[in-house]
């Protein structure tokens, strides 16, 4: 019992680093637009006169994004803010 108990506590931190992972991240949908040597896509280069394929934030709602890409906020330290918006309260001391 006595190891159970040691086997429990030392898994404590590790825990609570994942709740935090857990409150911090979120996924952004992004979709590729373009293809590579189309007649579509977004100019580049000098001049603007190569088309490529480029990433952008999937934001209309009508469908799929094609990839999820995780994020973070880019806060310093990140922990506060995720904190905070996960409804977890900070007392000042």
């Amino acid at each position: 019992m006595e190891s159970l108990t040691e086997d429990i506590e030392d898994l404590g931190e590790p825990v609570e680093e994942f709740d935090l992972f857990d409150q911090c991240a979120y996924t952004i949908g992004v979709t590729q637009y373009g293809r590579w040597g189309g007649g579509t896509g977004f100019l580049f280069g000098p001049g603007g006169t190569a088309r490529r394929p480029a990433l952008a934030m999937d934001m209309r709602g009508f469908g799929m994004p094609q990839y999820r890409f995780l994020a973070f906020p880019g806060e310093e330290p990140p922990s506060i803010e995720c904190n905070e918006d996960a409804g977890e309260e900070f007392i000042d001391g």
